[in-house]
């Protein structure tokens, strides 16, 4: 199982992009995997894909999705917006499951596999000029996977828009309310981090057996381009940090050719980027200079 989340993060009016975060634990015959890469990016770097639920139904699934769009010229060089990439990966869903072939005996556990597993679209929209989230779920009465589109709680001003998928999306979304009541927010406050916070200390509590390992991030930006993120992590708040990619933990000879998050600080990044290129500017000009979010570099 997985706990995904993606949401709008419009904390400022500088800040506007659209992040996924999961979990990286994948588990079945006994074992553990806490180092499984759950989201995947299209080859076509204004979307991003990921799943939660049952592997052998949601890898090969995502993987054609994949090669759907590389078949695809229109489709790989956008000139098919993101609204249309979300029927294109509706259909290959449905074509997969179609395709499966399932003993007889085990059809209602089929179903039940079915159910437990879903997916999460999410992107930018140059037809729309707007972030589109997208949940696929699995209908029993249509016996297909249907979509549902997440929209901002206020259309006139930044609010939330967030959506959430996995086996304990009720308490994920029972941990976010309480995180947002803390601080004094409402559902027509803009977000800032907190999903991932939420993500964070759920794997940290070890509460939950289907959700483990170090979280994995990824960015999709107005100007249509996606980053992958590192993630500092501790598994305890006093551990030891460790730099993980895609849930994985780097080997000692590996480079770090990408931007970081820490898990226990994940709006830093954009601050200490913001001032710093503040300080290079007043350096530059010998004047104060007011420090600026600049998104394409978060």
């Amino acid at each position: 199982m997985t706990l995904v989340f993606s949401w709008v993060r419009n904390s400022s009016p500088d800040v506007r992009e659209m992040v996924m975060a999961s979990d990286s634990r994948l588990s079945g015959g006994g074992a553990r995997w806490d180092c499984c890469p759950k989201i995947l990016s299209l080859p076509r770097s204004d979307a991003v894909l990921a799943f939660a639920g049952i592997t052998d139904i949601a890898y090969p699934a995502m993987l054609q999705v994949q090669r759907a769009v590389e078949a695809s010229p229109a489709v790989t060089s956008r000139r098919y917006d993101i609204t249309q990439l979300a029927d294109i990966v509706e259909n290959v869903l449905n074509q997969m499951l179609d395709i499966r072939v399932v003993d007889r005996a085990l059809l209602e556990s089929a179903h039940l596999e079915k159910s437990a597993t879903m997916f999460i679209l999410g992107g930018w929209s140059w037809r729309y000029q707007q972030f589109q989230i997208w949940k696929y779920f699995f209908s029993r009465k249509e016996r297909r996977y249907v979509r549902s589109k997440r929209e901002p709680h206020r259309e006139d001003e930044p609010s939330v828009q967030l959506q959430i998928g996995g086996d304990v999306t009720g308490e994920a979304l029972r941990e976010f309310n309480l995180l947002r009541a803390r601080s004094g927010l409402t559902m027509d406050d803009p977000l800032d981090m907190e999903p991932f916070e939420v993500l964070r200390d759920m794997i940290r509590s070890k509460k939950y057996p289907t959700i483990g390992g170090a979280p994995q991030v990824v960015k999709v930006y107005r100007h249509m381009n996606a980053d992958f993120f590192g993630v500092i992590w501790r598994s305890d708040p006093r551990g030891e940090a460790v730099a993980t990619y895609g849930g994985r933990p780097l080997l000692d000879y590996e480079k770090q050719l990408f931007p970081l998050i820490d898990a226990d600080s994940p709006s830093d990044h954009a601050r200490a980027k913001a001032l710093a290129q503040a300080k290079r500017t007043k350096r530059r000009s010998g004047v104060p200079t007011q420090a600026r979010h600049d998104e394409s570099q978060d």
